[in-house]
Formats: structure tokens, sequence, C-alpha cells
């Protein structure tokens, strides 16, 4: 008897290894025929010499390193050549800006008959007795969907029995510091849904609202420093084209003498979709520049200009399909309009469009995006806030050549011509894009 469960065991062990060796080999094949170029970063903990010291050698022309930012987004600013022990969550945040290469070339995992090798229930084997361990293991699985059903349905009921959040909340959301950033993006207890009394509705899409702070943390701001530190170079034609559009009969003009109270951030809150976790609603689009500290032996917080979906034309977004109505622009700055040029519900935002989206590229099944120009200067406007739909993030398009090493992620957007749009940064534009 106990032969033959020694035997078994060795017998488990060898079918492990073998599927092991299957996948190295086949990851190393893929390599070295170039059929997927950055495949060795998903498989980096387990592949041979050769091809880790492939993936160091990504790692030096800095794909990674030059990367523009998205709230939530962990950066890997010295690359991927330091990290000695990769976890889960370094390998899922890699996998959110380069996984369309997995998604292109995936089908090869089922034409090579490994697909199966995946899905080795070795869990439900150590559970059983390891006597007529397939009845045993198939009973286990049985009682964990059960059990999955059954945590599904009780997390449902808990969140729409929960009590409305105190404005302390969203406080939170907004002064959360660039390192909590990351921890808190994923595993934010509270249900988004229930903050909706505290939005305010956009009139874009049921249940889809925006949040600013109550104090606005840079006040009496004046047109240059919004030219200069917010990168606003055009405000003053921007706003004035949006005053004759919104209050044409007023008399008084957009001046280089105004002075405004500008925000931080703004907060949207995504309409809800039943596959999709609440958690995954909240969008935070930041527009300031770098913030001093207030520990001076500490670096200042870093700017932000983040990218987002704007509904550029209301009537053809609502009558088209995909892309129609919808343009992409950075946001710049979010402030409050004057009174003396009359009253606005909403704030404003100055922002710099890019080009509309077409179809995508035929290799790479992405979107690809460059700046509007206007008299060879970015083409730039001033909206309102409940125009933001959700955020955006870009990456540059790299092509074949190497990638500057003085390039960083700040300033990545100012420095590349063209970019993809990102459809793997969150689920919620992921399912988005995935509709089209």
């Amino acid at each position: 008897m106990f032969m033959r469960l020694a035997q078994l065991s060795d017998t488990i062990k060898m079918e492990k290894t073998l599927t092991s060796l299957k996948i190295k080999a086949f990851v190393q094949s893929i390599i070295l025929s170039g059929c997927i170029s950055h495949t060795p970063i998903f498989f980096h903990a387990s592949l041979p010499i050769s091809s880790t010291s492939y993936t160091r050698e990504c790692s030096k022309i800095t794909l990674l390193a030059a990367m523009s930012e998205f709230h939530g987004l962990r950066h890997f600013k010295q690359g991927i050549s330091t990290v000695s022990q990769w976890t889960c969550t370094q390998h899922k945040e890699m996998q959110r800006v380069i996984l369309d290469n997995f998604h292109t070339n995936k089908e090869v995992f089922v034409e090579l008959g490994l697909r199966e090798h995946f899905n080795i229930p070795k869990d439900a084997y150590q559970a059983s007795n390891k006597v007529d361990y397939i009845a045993q293991m198939t009973h286990w699985l049985e009682l964990q969907e059960a059990v999955f059903r059954q945590g599904v349905y009780l997390d449902l009921v808990a969140s729409q029995s929960r009590d409305p959040l105190a404005d302390s909340d969203l406080d939170a959301l907004e002064e959360e510091d660039e390192e909590e950033e990351l921890a808190d993006s994923d595993t934010m207890t509270h249900t988004p849904d229930v903050l909706l009394s505290q939005f305010t509705p956009s009139g874009l899409l049921k249940s889809h609202g925006y949040h600013v702070a109550k104090t606005c943390p840079f006040l009496n701001i004046s047109t240059s420093r919004l030219q200069t530190d917010f990168g606003a170079i055009d405000f003053i034609p921007a706003l004035q084209t949006f005053l004759t559009r919104h209050f044409p009969h007023s008399s008084i003009s957009a001046s280089e003498y105004d002075r405004f109270d500008v925000f931080k951030l703004v907060l949207l809150l995504l309409p809800q979709r039943n596959h999709i976790s609440d958690v995954k609603r909240l969008n935070r689009i930041q527009a300031h520049p770098a913030i001093p500290n207030c520990n001076h032996r500490k670096p200042p917080s870093p700017a932000h200009f983040d990218v987002a979906f704007i509904v550029e034309d209301c009537q053809l977004w609502e009558s088209g399909t995909g892309f129609d109505g919808l343009w992409l622009a950075q946001i710049c700055a979010i402030f409050k309009l004057s009174s003396q040029y009359g009253e606005f519900p909403h704030p404003l935002a100055y922002i710099e469009w890019f080009r509309p989206l077409r179809e995508p590229e035929a290799a790479t099944r992405l979107y690809r995006v460059a700046w509007s120009t206007r008299n060879q200067q970015r083409f730039a406007a001033v909206i309102s806030v409940q125009d933001l739909l959700q955020g955006g993030h870009l990456f540059p398009r790299f092509g074949s050549g190497k990638v500057d090493v003085s390039w960083i992620n700040s300033d990545v957007l100012e420095l590349a011509n063209e970019f993809y749009v990102n459809p793997y940064i969150n689920f919620y534009l992921f399912d988005t894009m995935e509709r089209l």
C-alpha cells in the first residue's frame, strides 16, 4: 500500500516536471523565433538562464521605465533587471502595460496542446487522502465552486445594505499619496455606489458623476502661472472661446490679469456594470504641477497631468457606436470660473486634444493617436468637467528602434510623437473596448 502511494506521488511529480519543461521549451522557442517580443517577462521566474538574459536585455531599453502615468499603475523606474524575485502583484502590474503581446499570440497555447497543462488541479489532489483521489478531487472542486457562489451572493447583499460614507472617505481619496495610491487601488473596501449621493451627476450616463474638493488647494492662481506651471500655454484664447460659446452676451473678456482657484484632481464615478466590481468604478484624474513636501528632507510630490476620454460631440456619441464623438485629451488644469464672467454650474478644465481615434492597427489591434495641432501648436480648449467620461492611459509607440534612456514616465507624453491606447489598464476600459 505504502509502495503504491509512493509510486503515485513520484508519478505526479514527474508529470509536473515534464509539464514545466514543456512550457519552458515552448517559451524559449517562441523567443528565438521572435513570435512574441515580450513573452519572457511573463515567465521570468521559471525560465532557463538564456531566457532570463533576454529579459534583462529587454529591460535595458527602458520600455517600462518610460511608461506614462496612470492612477494606480505601478512604474518600474529602474527597469526590471533589478527585480530578483517576482511576486504575483508585480507580474499583474507589468501585464497591465504589455499584455497585448500575450493576447495577440495566445492561440499558440491551444495549437501546441499546452493549455491543459495550466489547469493541473494540484490543490484538489493535495486536499484528498490520495485514495480514489479522482472522485475526491471532483467533489472538492464542486464544494469550492459552491463556496465561491455563496461568497459572491453575500458580497452583493452586503454592498446593497451599507450605509453611505462620510465626506472624509472622498477626502482621503483626494489626498492620498502616490506611495499609497498603488496599495489602495485594488484593495479599497468601500463600494463606490454608496458614494453616488456625494457625486454631481454629469448627465452623460446613468449613475455617472464627478466630485471635486470643497476647497481648492491652489488659490488665486494667475494666468501666467497657469501657463508656466500647469502648461496651459493657450489658456487665455481657449477660455475666451468657452466664454463666447456659453456667455455670448457678456461684455467681459478673458484677460491676462485674471486669477483662478484651481483644483488638484477630479474623481469620476463610472456607471455600474454587473460583471465588474464596484471598486473598479472610481477614476482619479489629476492635473497639478510638482508640490513641495512639508518635510523638506523628502522630495516634492511629482507633477501629474492625466489623460481622459472626453465627450466632444454629445449627439454623435449618443447616436453612434464605438468612439464616435469621443476624443482623448490631456488634462492640464481644473479650475473654477470666476464669478465676474457669470455663473457656471460645473468646474472647468483646460485640455490639449489628441487626434480622433480611427480603426485599430491590423498588426497590434491597438488604437494609435498623436497630438492634435492648430497652426503648429497643440490644439487646446476649455471644457466643462461634466464632459469627462473616464480616465485613459497612453504609452509611447516605441517602434523598432532604441528608446531614449533619458525618457521618464513624467515627461514621456511631451517627448514621444505617437502613442497607443492601453486597453488593459483597468477592467472597465478593457470591457468598454471589447464591446467595440
